[in-house]
């Protein structure tokens, strides 16, 4: 008798950077709208440094969960083209959550602080001004691809562990004759 074991799958890059740089951008664009609607519900004007503005504020401890949803939300379509689900605390979900953080530190650090614009921060501001959210939002990146592996292991006992139904690509082929 041979047992085989299964290689638990490795992190599909490609289709960890295209759903990583679209979380990223859907977060980003998520926020700037969100601080919009907060300063147009308070009626603040503008401040000369993002840290003083009311608005910012506000929003800044919304950050957190504004970034666990959204980037949970995209681990579900990373993880959404497999049959199979992923183990919460398997490699492949906290290999991805490192991947996407490796992009997100970077990607922030340029966009709010290395670029200048009128809403850039200087360093101390960004890493310390924002402590703890940065750090939570950071969290927040990091344990998004367990917490979605969590909820399709969660829906798949839920539902008896039933397949789903096949997708277009998946029908199966005709019988040849």
């Amino acid at each position: 008798m041979t047992l085989t074991t299964r290689k638990p799958p490795a992190v599909h890059y490609k289709r960890a950077l295209i759903t990583g740089i679209s979380a990223y951008v859907a977060v980003t664009a998520a926020l700037i709208g969100l601080f919009f609607l907060i300063a147009a519900i308070q009626h603040t004007g503008s401040y000369a440094s993002p840290m003083k503005d009311p608005s910012y504020l506000l929003e800044e401890w919304l950050m957190p969960l504004a970034n666990l949803l959204l980037w949970t939300a995209f681990a579900l379509v990373y993880f959404g083209h497999r049959r199979d689900t992923a183990h919460p605390w398997s490699a492949e979900p906290l290999k991805l959550g490192a991947l996407w953080l490796a992009m997100a530190i970077p990607l922030d650090f340029l966009d709010s602080v290395a670029i200048k614009s009128p809403e850039a921060m200087s360093a101390h501001d960004f890493y310390v001004g924002q402590a703890p959210w940065i750090y939570l939002v950071y969290a927040a990146v990091l344990i998004s691809p367990v917490c979605a592996a969590a909820i399709r292991l969660w829906l798949q006992r839920r539902h008896g562990g039933q397949r789903q139904a096949p997708r277009l690509h998946d029908t199966a082929r005709p019988a040849s004759m």
